[in-house]
């Protein structure tokens, strides 16, 4: 917001012959002229993926998801200076999910994302995070409800309107063919 700019990635590296995945932060309060020294936000034995962040005035949120234990979040609302974790998402471990799509209104996060179970096909889901309490506002709930469960759905994306509505939009394979479908 202005001048005050985060930047997060993930990166790798080996202790003592073990991986550990992180994500780590810098900041700049000047437009970029000067940065922070890199900040460890996270770490984990598990790779991260499918990282998002973004930033709504002073709140940011970063979602990302850990192999085998599920989507998570890290919020601020000091522009990045200080941060808190949410804990995983519950009914988001044990899946692949890939595929993260996040907008942030009224001070909360709406996520949208690709979930899939070893034995079945990609579905969309969704889930809100309250940014002030740093914590998950809602469960995981399923956006691509069909009649039969035999297509795959892929790459949504989640935009909030001027108005505040939500709409999440995908692709679906129904009908042999390409379509896009819509959730508000």
């Amino acid at each position: 917001s202005g001048s005050s700019w985060v930047s997060a990635w993930t990166d790798n590296i080996q202790v003592d012959g073990k991986m550990e995945y992180r994500i780590i932060s810098r900041r700049t309060d000047n437009a970029g002229l000067t940065w922070s020294p890199p900040q460890i936000l996270y770490s984990s034995d598990h790779h991260i993926s499918s990282l998002v962040v973004r930033a709504l005035d002073n709140r940011l949120v970063v979602a990302a998801d850990e192999l085998n234990k599920g989507i998570f979040g890290l919020t601020s609302t000091d522009y990045g200076r200080s941060w808190q974790g949410t804990g995983v998402l519950p009914g988001t471990s044990g899946l692949s999910n890939s595929g993260i799509s996040m907008v942030l209104t009224e001070g909360r996060a709406h996520l949208v994302w690709m979930e899939q179970r070893s034995e079945g096909k990609l579905k969309i889901s969704t889930a809100s995070l309250d940014i002030g309490k740093h914590a998950w506002a809602s469960g995981v709930k399923r956006l691509d409800t069909k009649p039969q469960d035999n297509t795959k759905s892929l790459s949504p994306v989640i935009l909030a309107t001027a108005q505040g509505a939500l709409v999440s939009a995908w692709v679906d394979y129904r009908d042999i063919r390409p379509n896009i479908y819509l959730a508000t």
